[in-house]
């Protein structure tokens, strides 16, 4: 369902806006990249006019600005530019340089400062671009950024949720997949319900884990001759502490 909503919001560029939040690790940034690439497979003419941008840790409007202008291929300097200059600077290099969509990950790497002004101060920015310069605006962050949208927003950003992955056939679809691309001598037989019920356990429901796993599993079989990831070899490997999550 999810997929499908975001694709709808890719159809066609028109001023909306799209937050995408879901457990860290789980493939929102991924997946928002996979259909930019669509879309600029799509429009050609697009190429170099969507821009994509991760945002960093900032407690600043100026600094914001910055790092906005960074992605826009724009040199600034918030030390000495007055704030205004620097969002008429961001208004006019996003015009100039005729972008179509935007797109702004790790929206909580600046949510972390639990302040009313400071979420003020960002939604304008958010909707000055939504509002003033018209383009689509993507934003990604944790589930923890759904507090970002306000009345102010709700009408003009869509709020789509990435929830954990199930233990189902989709998973066993993307463990078939991936073992594709493992360099491994023997089949694996990921998708089998006893090692697929493993991974699924010890990944707790997230991609970025399921990827961990698999890679840790694959190095082990490579280095130990084995050239197959065994149910025998994870549960030896989770005993042993081998999986690290962050």
């Amino acid at each position: 369902m999810e997929n499908r909503e975001i694709w709808a919001f890719f159809s066609d560029f028109t001023a909306r806006g799209l937050l995408l939040t879901g457990p860290k690790r789980n493939g929102k940034t991924a997946l928002i990249k996979h259909f930019l690439e669509m879309k600029k497979e799509e429009h050609p003419e697009s190429e170099g006019k969507i821009v994509y941008i991760e945002l960093s840790q900032t407690t600043s409007i100026k600094n914001l600005y910055q790092i906005i202008l960074k992605g826009l291929d724009v040199e600034s300097n918030p030390s000495t530019t007055p704030t205004g200059i620097l969002h008429d600077l961001m208004v006019d290099s996003i015009k100039q340089k005729g972008v179509k969509m935007l797109c702004l990950d790790n929206l909580n790497d600046i949510l972390q400062k639990e302040d009313g002004k400071w979420l003020k101060k960002v939604r304008k920015i958010f909707l000055d671009l939504l509002i003033v310069i018209k383009i689509p605006l993507i934003l990604i962050g944790t589930e923890d950024t759904r507090i970002f949208i306000d009345k102010s927003l709700e009408s003009l950003i869509k709020l789509i949720e990435l929830p954990k992955w199930k233990n189902n056939s989709e998973f066993k679809n993307f463990l078939r997949t991936y073992e594709r691309n493992l360099p491994l001598r023997i089949a694996s037989h990921l998708d089998s319900d006893e090692i697929a019920n493993k991974i699924f356990e010890i990944g707790q429901g997230i991609l970025g884990n399921f990827v961990e796993i698999i890679k840790i599993a694959g190095i082990e079989a490579i280095n130990n001759g084995l050239e197959q990831i065994t149910l025998d070899l994870l549960n030896d490997l989770q005993k042993k502490g081998s999986f690290h999550f962050i």
